[in-house]
């Protein structure tokens, strides 16, 4: 057994959010600039969000029945964990009044995993001694700045 960690996240915002969205679609308006499908942890999560996306694009409903009815069309409801786990999603939340607080959860995870992914590439940059030092510092140096450009760029809330 190695010293495996668990990457940062938070499944219980992440279900919160998704569960605020299927009992008040509205609340996309609120959080489509901070969260991305990306950015969950879980498979199920990610391959919800984006139908959940899909279904927002068109201006069709979002709710446990056109999630469910759309996911069956993509074949894709078996691996979320069928309708039952939709129904447990939009019971986890009362309200969707917390939304923006959820994603945010989410987003800071969804940063410090990109991190621990930039850090490992420069790593590796590090153990390759073949390379000229220069191009090793500007290619850590890009790493780095593209995952503090993200964050920047999915942090501001007006």
């Amino acid at each position: 057994m190695g010293n495996e960690r668990i990457p940062p996240q938070n499944l219980e915002a992440e279900q919160s959010l998704i569960g605020s969205i299927l009992i008040d679609q509205e609340a996309m308006l609120k959080i489509g600039d901070i969260i991305h499908a990306e950015d969950f942890y879980r498979d199920s999560h990610r391959i919800i969000f984006d139908c959940v996306l899909d279904l927002y694009e068109r201006h069709d409903p979002i709710d446990i029945l056109t999630v469910g009815n759309r996911l069956e069309e993509k074949g894709k409801i078996q691996q979320i964990g069928g309708r039952a786990y939709l129904v447990e999603l939009s019971n986890a939340v009362p309200t969707s009044a917390h939304i923006v607080h959820y994603a945010q959860i989410v987003q800071k995870k969804a940063s410090l995993r990109r991190l621990i992914e930039a850090a490992t590439h420069i790593t590796k940059l590090g153990y390759a001694e073949e390379s000229d030092i220069d191009v090793t510092l500007d290619e850590a140096e890009r790493t780095l700045f593209t995952v503090s450009q993200n964050l920047t760029k999915n942090t501001f809330v007006p």
